[in-house]
């Protein structure tokens, strides 16, 4: 029987990103796609060392050991997209800025 994990909780993520299954995932991942996707796509060759999630695991936990719901990307390109996930802020455009942007426009309108 599958195993079923609790992505709700931080304490359920981080008990899935132990097992067995994850680490077996990650290495194979690892081993076949062994460069940063998103710096490829800038013409940069680099090491990726982190496993990451497309669609996040807390959105469709079925897909957590899904691999083609994986991409192999460097340090520097996951912490930026996890900044990104959690504020809403993308380093490259004004994302934020125009969320804030909007709120101020509609409370204007009152």
């Amino acid at each position: 029987m599958k195993k079923q994990w609790d992505f709700d909780t931080v304490e359920g993520r981080a008990i899935f990103y132990r097992s067995k299954q994850w680490r077996a995932m990650r290495s194979f991942m690892l081993s076949e796609n062994p460069l940063c996707v998103e710096c490829k796509k800038k013409g940069i060759i680099k090491v990726a060392c982190d496993c990451d999630h497309i669609i996040d695991v807390k959105d469709d936990p079925s897909r957590c050991l899904d691999y083609t719901n994986l991409q192999m990307l460097c340090k520097p390109c996951h912490g930026k997209k996890t900044r990104t996930r959690q504020t809403g802020y993308n380093d490259n455009n004004s994302t934020l800025y125009n969320k804030m942007w909007d709120v101020k426009k509609l409370l204007r309108k009152k």
